[in-house]
């Protein structure tokens, strides 16, 4: 008797769930990578391009503080022609125009190095009374003063960036690649 009077019910209720209209998430921020050394760090920076029609497109470079745009590199044209990206000083910043060879969503890599990136570990070694075994615990502490955002994932290398080799990037750049 209640599966007659709730079948109805549910016939409708499926009905107008089925009709209703999917609206797809929006897609996550892509990752950023940076690898923290003593004195510097080395940032890979995720930046759309979001092309309304084929052609010439430009939007705001948001980098560190401090990065002029010869200090910035494109790792990545993400599908961009990479003699077409230039990156360029602006009124109020730093901008990458570039010519896309569609509309649509294009995500390039740019990389720089920063002092504004700044961190400490911090370790507490603790041992009970018997002494027979020991908890090393360890913590980062990461200070951003880039004034930009950074989301992805860090690798800390406790030693300084090696300055003035031309091929110091590379192996670095090989850690984020996958």
């Amino acid at each position: 008797m209640l599966s007659s009077v709730l079948s109805p019910v549910l016939s409708l209720a499926s009905s107008s769930a089925c009709a209703a209209r999917q609206v797809p998430a929006p897609r996550p921020p892509p990752d950023d990578a940076i690898a923290l050394f003593r004195d510097r760090a080395f940032v890979e920076q995720a930046v759309v391009l979001a092309a309304p029609r084929a052609g010439a497109v430009r939007v705001p470079l948001a980098v560190a503080a401090g990065i002029a745009a010869d200090d910035v590199i494109v790792l990545d044209a993400g599908g961009v022609s990479l003699s077409s990206v230039k990156i360029d000083g602006a009124p109020g910043g730093l901008a990458l125009a570039a010519d896309a060879p569609r509309a649509g969503r294009f995500v390039l890599t740019v990389a720089y190095v920063t002092d504004r990136l700044r961190w400490d570990a911090a370790y507490t070694l603790t041992a009970p009374a018997s002494r027979d075994r020991a908890e090393l615990r360890g913590a980062i502490a990461i200070r951003n003063l880039t004034g930009v955002a950074l989301r992805g994932h860090a690798v800390v290398v406790d030693g300084p960036l090696a300055a003035g080799k031309p091929r110091a990037a590379e192996p670095i750049a090989g850690l984020f690649a996958g």
